[in-house]
């Protein structure tokens, strides 16, 4: 008996070992896991997927739905840069999308109608609308607009802001060049007004961060807050007037955003892309990062950055040429006139020395910081003053006078002569210009000793200062002017060379008026303003725009950008320079790239009452490639955001994050400048004027959808041996005519695919298929791929398994 239960023991020895299939289950499907090895992710996750949603349930996977044209716009080698949806005040629902320079509306789904065509040309759009009514802001900071659905109206007196919110009862404003860090605020229940005051009730400001630290988005949060962004940082201004004691609150030191068409609020929770690539929310208690999962390094996620000049201390960084100032009109860069004596000194015959001639008559003092003439008690007295100067033929000379009687006229002169041969009077022979105060009530303009022009002077009052100009333009006028009045005028180009000037009296009447004299002055009509060199840095990969805030005024601005390798740039000689372009106010730069640039304003005016500004001059410049990215929220509050992914100018993508599943999910195709209407999207083509609507038909716009969900790689329950993997299941939904690839791969390198048809023979709803996998596919681990790129071509996969058998372990090298 001990025998035969050894023999049968020895003989069980010697059968072959008999194992059991195990089965590797996919329960559920979920969306993209990117950001971590594949063999790490959880079992219903994907590794990889394309165009593909999460059935309702969250059971399944299903190729998504595709889009179609819906119309065209504007200019064809132009994309679609801003869209919106509002309905107006005459209660009709409006799709409004931008392109190029035009902003168009379309009604009922007919043909797109302009009714903005002079923006600036490329602008990308932010839009707001209020009772009816909707605001438009873009990126090239235009005028803010606001319109009705019949009438445009513009707001020059308004911050010309880039990005542009309303609250309940204030127009928010961001973004202006001037003041990048300052969020605007209208008066309350008047969007039309941005002017401050005293009053709770007026507009006001609130800057955030540092001055120069541009505001990148602003939005609407939190009750009546408002969310402000910069580059690296998020705040929530909760002031509702100016005199809130704690109005802004920092929500985040290390997380902003450099884009902000992504910001979009869904369930009273704020989405948006941060300036490192991933995506956040904030519920106005803690922030959230959505995209753990994503490997976002692919990404295009450059930096705009931006150097800015706005206030006294900014400009008088760079060098500030003669005749303008940054101290006359603190904040901004205007002609402000030289001093050449105020005789505050005591002085007149030093610093500067003025040459004193035919004075037997009458002398000169200084009396209480003013030079007086003390004429003779009653006979004809004359006097004067002479002084060589270095300014040009092309300005304007000016000196306060006073008189303590009625009477005289005392002369001033801009001449070409020596100081020596100058006479007080304006009847001698001088190669001069004399201008004429009140003789017998005229005044008069001379050239030399003869009369060019005179006009009825205006009264004048004893003891008190007027302010004398006399002015050569630069297209020969010869004005004179009393408080900035033009009183009399004349035409003559026989004097050019300007360069010696001198005043006098000749007082020929009985009664002893004493004369003052005051600021002696010089107006420049030419000036340069050169800023510092700025460090641009060595990643800069593109310009962007140079933008002045200016006034004119009349007068003229011309700039010019230098480049060079090092901060040693003079704009007068071309050898401290590699490049350099004469450039308009909010164009591109086009200069090769170089790590160092300084920017050169050029004043020119044709009269010294003109006065042209400059509050700010700012430039812009890309480090890496920055592309706008959109988002928007669909019918089922599925968050999406198109952006630029890999090596492309464009956006190319669109992710969407499902909040219901906590999953990603990406589309082949951008979704920029979105509409939202009801259950569609209306959105713009990224490089043309074509609107296209989603989710319509199952092609986009004629073409076929390339779905697929790649599942993870699954190692079975031994990660450290081999398996046989045996088999396959799946079942989904029966859609006749259409089909799915089936693509496994093992070990990474060995891929197998396999075509089924989703018709289902018997006619029934359900589709199951069983496969086996041919004999000898061994491995350590397996992944599957399965959707289709066909034409009309659904599928719905709700469940999926594959069988395998585990090998003993042995030595892997």
């Amino acid at each position: 008996m001990n025998f035969k239960r050894a023999l049968l023991s020895a003989l069980l020895i010697l059968l072959p070992v008999i194992t059991h299939a195990d089965p590797q289950v996919i329960p559920q499907f979920r969306g993209l896991h990117n950001s971590e090895n594949a063999v790490l992710i959880n079992d219903d996750e994907a590794q990889d997927l394309q165009d593909v949603d999460i059935t309702d349930t969250g059971k399944g996977i299903r190729k998504r739905a595709g889009y179609n044209q819906f119309k065209t716009i504007g200019t064809s080698t132009w994309g679609v840069r801003g869209g919106y949806y509002f309905r107006d005040t005459g209660g009709t629902d409006l799709i409004i999308h931008a392109n190029n320079r035009s902003i168009f509306y379309s009604e009922a789904g007919g043909n797109y109608t302009a009714f903005v065509t002079t923006d600036t040309e490329g602008s990308y759009y932010d839009f707001v609308d209020s009772y009816g009514y909707i605001w438009r802001a873009n990126s090239n900071r235009d005028e803010i607009l606001r319109y009705d659905g019949t009438t445009v109206t513009y707001y020059p007196s308004h911050p010309k802001g880039d990005q542009i919110e309303a609250l309940p009862d204030r127009l928010a404003i961001s973004g202006t060049s001037a003041n990048p860090n300052r969020v605007h605020f209208s008066k309350i229940a008047d969007f039309t007004s941005f002017t401050t005051g005293t009053d709770e009730a007026d507009a006001f400001t609130e800057d955030i961060g540092l001055p120069g630290q541009k505001v990148n988005a602003i939005k609407v949060a939190c009750g009546s807050g408002v969310l402000a962004w910069t580059r690296d940082s998020t705040f929530l201004i909760t002031a509702q007037s100016q005199y809130d004691l704690s109005p802004t609150v920092s929500v985040s030191n290390t997380i902003g955003t450099v884009q902000p068409s992504t910001i979009i609020q869904d369930y009273g929770i704020t989405y948006w892309q941060g300036q490192d690539g991933h995506f956040y929310s904030y519920d106005c208690n803690a922030i959230k990062k959505l995209s753990e999962k994503l490997d976002v390094s692919e990404f295009v996620s450059g930096a705009s950055r931006l150097w800015t000049a706005t206030s006294q201390s900014d400009f008088e960084t760079g060098t500030i040429g003669a005749g303008l100032s940054a101290s006359a009109s603190p904040g901004g860069l205007v002609f402000s006139p030289t001093v050449i004596d105020s005789f505050s000194d005591g002085d007149y015959t030093s610093t500067p020395a003025w040459q004193e001639f035919d004075v037997s008559q009458g002398a000169f003092s200084i009396t209480g910081g003013e030079l007086k003439f003390d004429s003779a008690a009653t006979s004809a007295a004359n006097g004067g003053l002479r002084l060589a100067n270095s300014y040009g033929n092309v300005g304007a000379w000016e000196f306060d006078y006073r008189f303590d009687a009625n009477g005289g006229y005392p002369v001033f002169k801009i001449c070409s002569e020596t100081p020596a041969t100058i006479t007080p009077s304006s009847s001698a022979s001088d190669d001069c210009y004399a201008g004429q105060v009140i003789r017998g009530g005229v005044s008069e303009i001379f050239e030399n000793d003869t009369s060019k022009a005179n006009s009825t002077s205006p009264t004048q009052t004893a003891g008190v200062d007027y302010n004398f100009v006399l002015e050569r333009g630069a297209s020969n006028e010869i004005k004179l002017f009393i408080d900035d009045v033009l009183i009399v005028s004349a035409n003559d180009a026989s004097i050019v060379n300007i360069s010696t000037i001198s005043f006098g009296v000749a007082q020929i009447l009985s009664a002893t008026p004493n004369w003052f004299f005051d600021d002696i002055k010089f107006n420049h009509f030419v000036s340069t303003y050169q800023t510092t060199a700025i460090s641009i840095g060595s990643l800069i990969t593109s310009w962007g725009r140079l933008v002045a805030e200016e006034a004119l005024d009349g007068a003229t601005i011309a700039y010019a950008v230098y480049t060079d390798t090092n901060t040693s740039i003079t704009i007068t000689n071309s050898s401290t320079f590699v490049s350099s372009q004469t450039i308009l106010n909010n164009e591109f730069i086009t200069l090769p790239t170089a790590p160092y640039l300084t920017i050169a304003a050029f004043f020119t005016r044709t009269a010294h009452t003109q006065n042209p500004t400059i509050e700010s001059i700012s430039i812009t410049w890309d480090e890496g490639s920055v592309i706008r990215h959109f988002g928007s929220v669909d019918s089922d509050h599925r968050l999406l955001w198109s952006v630029g992914e890999g090596n492309t100018s464009v956006t190319n993508k669109t992710y969407i994050y499902d909040p219901r599943f906590d999953s990603w999910l990406k589309y082949s195709f951008p979704i920029d400048a979105p509409a939202k209407v009801s259950d569609l999207i209306y959105f713009g083509g990224v490089s043309t004027g074509v609107v296209y609507t989603w989710p319509v038909g199952e092609n986009d716009n004629g073409s076929a959808i390339t779905a697929y969900w790649k599942s993870k790689d699954f190692i079975g329950g031994d990660p450290f041996v081999e398996k046989d993997f045996l088999n396959y299941s799946f079942l989904g939904k029966a859609e006749t005519g259409s089909n799915l690839d089936i693509v496994y791969t093992i070990n990474a390198s060995s891929s197998v695919s396999n075509n089924h048809s989703l018709t289902d023979p018997n006619s029934l709803p359900l589709r199951r298929v069983n496969a086996h996998l041919p004999s000898g596919k061994v491995g350590s681990f397996i992944n599957f791929k399965f959707g289709n790129d066909d034409a009309n071509a659904p599928f719905e996969i709700y469940g999926f398994k594959y069988d395998y058998r585990l090998r003993p372990w042995r030595v892997l090298q």
